[in-house]
């Protein structure tokens, strides 16, 4: 885990001096530069185990696809391709969908065709890593954990993979409280200790025994249950609770046998609120709920609904921007709402579910806002968000990249996939070639199949996947190397983005659904690359622009990434759905709206936010902070790169 950690932040550790073996060495980091398009900073201290290691995160030894390449199938009729389709499934259910035997999957040839020897492409995505001894690696996985802890949201698998193993191998110091308390219950779910404890409160007592054993009128703890929750049930702070959750509360704390009086929901601040906007006195309403932590935040339109122009600039005031991540998804939710069926995006184990109001939800609604209130409470709050970053201490100089208004402030990661260069949902990277070579391979999970939904500015929609790639629906435009159903397999679709842009279509989604399972019954990775030849190898690992490990959910759809045709962009999403689909949703491009609005970019990326934070200046080597993804740091300086996720999130929670 230790130089998995390093890795993935671009630091390689090397027990090795640098008089050992010289000419050995830099054969290997000439190895790591030819097949990876790796520079490290000391070559002369690279080894055989840093080649292997990079070998396996970058991925060399990928299944074949059905197709060896999806330009091979610009050989073959579309009556051709469905042919070798349909007798490839039948030997497939012949022999049963799950076979052990690969071979079984292989496809059927019928139609023999002399195709292209593909070479190794010549297109090359550099990457400098730099090359630490003990004593640094160390002081980067504290500096990592800490940054963790800071978090406000609730940590990705991996992200919570890592903590606790930071935490268990003591690179977390705890001077830096862990500031979520989501991720406090996971951690105090295997230490259950007061540190993770003391943030708790009497609803979080009830969110621990849940998870525990459910939620059942009738229960019985282990000793061990009952040990933890007496921990964080003597620890947890003394707040409100709703009738049904203090009647809860109380049946815990009987069954775990701790002496205390009974809670009551007597002062619960809702019962109040929800009296005195009985008698319409909104703003008494909203003071109490602003005596209450972020629950004013929580209940702001149904508040701001039946405000009046003065009283909403009244309640608005109250606000009091502690942590502006929430604040930016409030907003955000806010421009989202129509007075059509809404569409709402929430975070539900680590998967981005969605819900859409039926008929009779949108015209029961008793929560509207004027398009004329939404401006207004979406002017005053994005000035209160800037004027809580204006009133940071400052960081000292800061030099940023132009590049970082191209990437979003990371607002919520918990549902994302790790990998090579993920950067947060909504950021936007340049595609730089003339074509897309889109990639998806995994392990142990039977039939992931990888989809690409075309979208055109009049809402009309295509597919290319498993359905429809016999059809050529996009003639050579957009190929794909066909349905692999096998256990351990690939597959890989391309796109000439100068014939898809002359064909009308706009954007393209890419997605994986897993057909024959969830997520998280074996190992998937997706991704793209850049290419100025399509008529390569289907696999490169010199060529990765992004590599993305899917999180293991119980789910069956993910999406990874939308490409901006007309400004050649790819907009990142790397988010797991939660949705039991088996096959391309041709609705993604409802709930993908935010991230192609180019609006939200402006408002919420790193650049904007960053350069509130210190004093900007116009040449690097003068700053103390430098955001840049190629800047070579001097002694002192601290440089954020894009991909460094836990250190933005460090600076702007």
């Amino acid at each position: 885990m230790k130089k998995t950690i390093l890795l993935e932040r671009k630091y390689l550790l090397s027990n090795k001096t640098k008089s050992e073996e010289k000419k050995q060495s830099l054969y290997f980091s000439a190895k790591l530069l030819n097949q990876f398009g790796i520079l490290v900073d000391h070559p002369e201290m690279i080894t055989e185990e840093h080649v292997e290691l990079v070998s396996k995160f970058y991925g060399v030894y990928i299944p074949a696809s059905f197709y060896k390449n999806p330009q091979d199938t610009k050989y073959y009729t579309t009556t051709e391709l469905l042919i070798e389709q349909l007798v490839s499934y039948w030997q497939v259910e012949i022999n049963g969908v799950t076979n052990s035997n690969r071979e079984v999957y292989d496809r059927v040839e019928i139609f023999s065709k002399v195709l292209p020897d593909y070479k190794e492409g010549s297109d090359v995505t550099f990457r400098e890593y730099k090359v630490v001894d003990e004593e640094a690696a160390d002081a980067i996985l504290s500096e990592v954990a800490t940054n963790l802890a800071t978090y406000t949201r609730k940590w990705s698998e991996n992200e919570a993979a890592e903590f606790d193993w930071l935490y268990a191998n003591k690179f977390y110091d705890m001077t830096t409280d862990v500031s979520s308390k989501d991720n406090n219950i996971t951690m105090f779910d295997k230490y259950p200790i007061e540190f993770f404890a003391k943030s708790f409160d009497r609803k979080d007592i009830v969110k621990l025994s849940v998870a525990m054993i459910g939620e059942m009128k009738n229960f019985v703890y282990t000793d061990d249950q009952a040990s933890k929750l007496r921990v964080a049930a003597k620890n947890c702070l003394k707040t409100t609770v709703s009738k049904k959750q203090a009647k809860y509360y109380n049946t815990i704390i009987k069954k775990i046998g701790l002496k205390t009086s009974k809670v009551s929901n007597i002062d619960n601040p809702e019962r109040i609120a929800t009296a005195l906007i009985k008698q319409g006195k909104v703003v008494d309403a909203a003071a109490v709920f602003a005596k209450n932590g972020s629950m004013l935040s929580r209940n702001l339109t149904w508040l701001l609904s039946r405000a009046n122009r003065k009283e909403t600039s009244e309640i608005l005031d109250m606000i009091k921007v502690t942590n502006p991540l929430v604040t930016i998804q409030f907003i955000q939710g806010l421009s989202n709402e129509s007075d059509e069926s809404r569409s709402f995006s929430f975070y539900k184990n680590g998967k981005v579910a969605h819900h859409k109001e039926s008929e009779y939800e949108t015209k029961w609604r008793k929560s509207r806002l004027s398009e004329g209130k939404k401006s207004l409470v979406k002017t005053i709050m994005l000035d209160k968000i800037y004027k809580y970053y204006s009133n940071f201490d400052g960081i000292g100089k800061v030099y940023i990249d132009e590049a970082f208004k191209k990437i979003a402030l990371p607002l919520n990661t918990s549902a994302d996939g790790a990998g090579i260069d993920t950067i947060p949902a909504g950021s936007r990277l340049k595609i730089d070639k003339s074509y897309i070579r889109t990639f998806a391979y995994w392990k142990d999970l039977f039939d992931v199949d990888a989809s690409l939904l075309f979208i055109k500015d009049d809402g009309t929609t295509d597919t290319l996947s498993w359905g429809t790639y016999s059809a050529k629906p996009f003639g050579n435009s957009a190929l794909s190397s066909g349905d692999d159903r096998s256990a351990n397999g690939a597959e890989y679709m391309d796109i000439d983005l100068d014939e898809i842009e002359d064909l009308g279509w706009k954007y393209v989604v890419f997605q994986l659904n897993g057909f024959n399972g969830s997520f998280d019954r074996g190992t998937t990775y997706c991704g793209y690359q850049n290419k100025s030849d399509l008529n390569t190898t289907a696999w490169d690992p010199k060529n990765i622009a992004v590599k993305i490990k899917l999180p293991s959910a119980k789910s069956r759809e993910y999406v990874g990434f939308a490409l901006d045709i007309k400004n050649r962009e790819m907009i990142v999403i790397n988010q797991m759905q939660d949705s039991g689909n088996t096959v391309i949703n041709s609705d993604a491009s409802e709930y993908l709206k935010k991230y192609m609005d180019s609006e939200y970019l402006e408002q919420f990326n790193v650049y904007k936010i960053a350069s509130l934070l210190g004093d900007i200046v116009s040449d690097p080597s003068d700053a103390d902070v430098v955001f840049s993804n190629t800047y070579k740091s001097t002694t002192g300086q601290k440089v954020i790169r894009a991909t460094d996720t836990e250190k933005i999130v460090a600076l702007i929670s």
